[in-house]
């Protein structure tokens, strides 16, 4: 993402990198290190492309599968909660709150 090539702003480009991320690779980006590098491009995205941010927290619906036991469930948690709290758009708000009351957060 350091790349001056790459422009976290064009939908193409974000998608490519972010949204592979978190659908290819479940387990990394529930890790806390995974959470640390959603929140705050999720929270930029949403100010700039609210559809673009709503399209990526679907994604993360997988996690309100996880048994609510582990480690990955807590960060999953987390990272919604800090979503919820961080988005100004109503695209990505109503989201968050289907999967907050879904995993009963």
């Amino acid at each position: 993402m350091k790349d001056p090539l790459f422009k976290l702003y064009n939908p193409n480009q974000f998608r490519s990198l972010v949204e592979t991320f978190v659908v290819r690779q479940p387990e990394a980006a529930y890790s806390s290190e995974g959470i640390r590098f959603l929140a705050p491009i999720i929270e930029e995205i949403d100010a700039r492309n609210p559809q673009v941010a709503a399209r990526l927290v679907k994604q993360l619906d997988f996690g309100s599968k996880l048994d609510r036991s582990t480690p990955e469930f807590q960060n999953w948690a987390s990272l919604v909660k800090n979503i919820a709290d961080s988005c100004s758009s109503n695209d990505t708000r109503d989201i968050v709150g289907r999967m907050i009351s879904h995993a009963n957060l």
